[in-house]
């Protein structure tokens, strides 16, 4: 079949190729011939000092800066590499003379590795990597050994139905070698632990590792390697100290995207006090703009000299290049909290809840815009109070700051003071602490009306970063001004106690399931397993009160939450009724689970009342005849399959008799 169109159009295109095709030819080699010349003129300039500080800059802008040599070249200046990141269109076949060096140099081949295959040219033209001093020492194996790949097989439990357990799951991450063969990584990357297992770079093998300390407040965890061919020729690495603004740090880990050590740069963008992800406790913490993805974390961040600064543990999912590291401040106090008490007790806190005084009203008010400025500007004069105040404050550990700034402080002392709102009443601090009371200094370092403190230079963060350098037991000096007078006086210090916590790694959550009744303490993991992970917006506000703003009032004191009613004969009407706080039994205030199962146990009456509800609007009752729940429950137990009516630790208190102790 004849398509005269179709004909007629393929003779029209090689009509034009066949016109234009000679004058690409040659313009095609002029530009090859220009090409080549500007390259020979631009390595014999390259010589100069001008223009090697002008390829430096150069290389620097237009390439990221490189963490491993990759087929060196001898004698290239830093501008005939970036040239060479350029492939040229065509390779001029010069004779071999005194000029073939220089062609090696950009890439070109001479006669005799003409012959060489298509791959070992291309292999040739690879632009040099240039490498930083701290990148040179990064290259050497003695520090990338040091850096391990931590496998970790995990099984959580089902917070909604405690008596289950998740799916096993399978995560990677990274860790680092540090003194007494030991390897720091994250708390995150081992929690619910089943088995872990390391591998160092360049090594096939994997090491079984066991978890020796977790502080799961400040997401920090060590491992220990029984095989002693796992140490050999690992070597720990050093701890720097807290790295300035725009100081460069490199973070090497095992991110996701391949299997090996992968190195990032970038440079510390921000110092202060953060949330930590993991736990949600409120750090000091590192901003960085270098690339920290799942896999990193646990990783070191090193500084110019090599050392530690940091340890990479989260990045900020709607932005770019935003990450956190770790800084050496928190993670010394993991360790010295360990080698003190041979376990991790956590960091101190005052216990109170407390508001600014920026207000000029609130300040005329306390009293504090007169009587503040007189008290330190005396006692500086003559030795006194407001001295002291200078010497702590340059004593202390995790606060860096110049003589000329202490003066500016207590010049202008009028900014100085937080309002106490609340004091928890399980705390030391509530024997010493009221409400009303304003918090002038702690520990000699004068807090200002933000509820700052100078850290370093013009940097400030919040007054309880000064607790962070405490340890359980430990004490503090605190200053306050109580109906316009100063008072000295001296607290103790520890973790305070949790109404609702926040997390619950590596441990199972308590239940208990009565007559299809399932009751369980409020937590977070539990709200995040009812309601998802934007639980605060979904949960009862019945439930969210006592987790977001809920304090500790006596001793061993939980919310008791009736997570679902289980079918059964007994509780005809009741299966609605889910997600509701317990308040009380028999007439008797419920505060925690283990009261609950003793009032159970020792319950005498012919009838069971429950009082449940999440505001006294909404109250509801639940009546059940005692000696029908006892013998329902079996049956409820084996109709739903759950292998006990409480959790084992709730088993080994009844065996051991309920006492009140615990």
């Amino acid at each position: 079949m004849h398509f005269p169109n179709m004909v007629h159009h393929h003779v029209d295109r090689r009509h034009v190729y066949g016109h234009y095709l000679p004058r690409c030819k040659e313009l095609f080699s002029r530009l090859t011939l220009f090409t080549g010349m500007a390259i020979l003129m631009l390595q014999r300039w390259s010589s100069s000092d001008s223009m090697y500080s002008i390829g430096e800059n150069l290389h620097s802008s237009l390439h990221p800066k490189p963490l491993a040599r990759q087929s060196p070249m001898p004698q290239q200046s830093d501008f005939c590499r970036v040239l060479r990141g350029f492939r040229p269109f065509k390779k001029s076949r010069m004779s071999d003379d005194k000029n073939s060096r220089r062609r090696r140099r950009i890439g070109e081949s001479s006669n005799a590795n003409h012959g060489e295959s298509r791959s070992r040219r291309l292999a040739r033209v690879e632009p040099e990597l240039v490498v930083e001093p701290a990148t040179k020492r990064m290259a050497g194996t003695s520090v990338l050994k040091s850096v391990v790949k931590v496998f970790c097989t995990d099984v959580r439990p089902n917070f909604a139905l405690p008596w289950q357990m998740e799916q096993q799951e399978s995560s990677f991450s990274s860790g680092f070698v540090i003194s007494g063969n030991r390897i720091l990584t994250n708390a995150h990357g081992i929690a619910w632990h089943n088995v872990v297992r390391v591998r160092k770079h360049g090594d096939s093998r994997k090491f079984v590792a066991s978890v020796e300390h977790v502080a799961h407040e400040c997401d920090l965890a060590i491992l220990k390697v029984e095989d002693p061919q796992f140490w050999a020729g690992l070597e720990p690495l050093p701890f720097g100290s807290l790295p300035e603004l725009q100081d460069k740090i490199m973070v090497v880990g095992y991110p996701h995207g391949g299997d090996r050590i992968s190195i990032t740069q970038g440079i510390v963008s921000r110092v202060e006090m953060g949330s930590y992800s993991h736990s949600g406790e409120y750090l000091l913490m590192i901003q960085i703009d270098a690339a920290i993805n799942s896999g990193n974390s646990g990783g070191p961040a090193l500084g110019e000299d090599g050392r530690v600064i940091g340890v990479a543990f989260q990045a900020l999912d709607e932005a770019e290049n935003i990450g956190y590291i770790i800084p050496v401040p928190i993670i010394e106090h993991f360790l010295n909290d360990i080698e003190l008490h041979g376990n991790y007790t956590g960091f101190c806190r005052l216990g109170i809840s407390w508001q600014t005084t920026e207000n000029e009203a609130m300040r005329e008010y306390l009293g504090l815009s007169h009587l503040v400025s007189e008290t330190y500007e005396d006692d500086e004069a003559d030795g006194g109070q407001g001295a002291a105040y200078s010497q702590n404050l340059r004593n202390q550990d995790m606060i860096s700051i110049g003589e000329d700034q202490i003066e500016d402080i207590f010049l202008d002392s009028d900014d100085t003071g937080v309002l106490v709102t609340h004091v928890e009443p399980q705390m030391p601090t509530s024997k010493v602490l009221k409400v009303g009371d304003v918090i002038a200094a702690l520990d000699g370092v004068p807090i200002a009306s933000d509820g700052t403190v100078p850290f370093r230079g013009e940097e400030r963060v919040l007054f309880s970063h000064i607790l962070r350098s405490k340890f359980t037991g430990d004490s503090a000096n605190i200053t306050i001004i109580r109906n316009g007078e100063v008072l000295e006086d001296r607290i103790d210090l520890k973790s305070p106690p949790q109404l609702v916590p926040w997390y619950m790694y590596d441990r199972n959550p308590s239940y208990l399931v009565y007559s299809g009744l399932v009751f369980t303490p409020l937590s977070v993991p539990y709200l995040m397993a009812e309601f998802g992970h934007r639980w605060q917006r979904y949960a009862p506000v019945g439930l969210l009160e006592p987790a977001m703003y809920g304090v500790v009032n006596d001793a061993g004191e939980e919310v008791v939450v009736l997570t679902q009613v289980l079918a059964s004969d007994a509780t005809t009407g009741y299966e609605d009724i889910n997600n509701v706080r317990v308040i009380n039994f028999n007439g008797k205030r419920v505060t925690s689970l283990r009261q609950l199962l003793r009032l159970i146990h020792t319950n005498d009456e012919p009838y069971v009342r429950l009082e449940v509800g999440n505001s006294p609007s909404t109250s509801m009752q639940i009546i059940l005849n005692a000696d029908e729940a006892e013998v329902v429950t079996n049956e409820i137990l084996e109709q739903n399959k759950i292998p006990d009516c409480m959790s084992a630790e709730l088993k080994r208190w009844v065996e051991e008799g309920m006492p009140e102790s615990q």
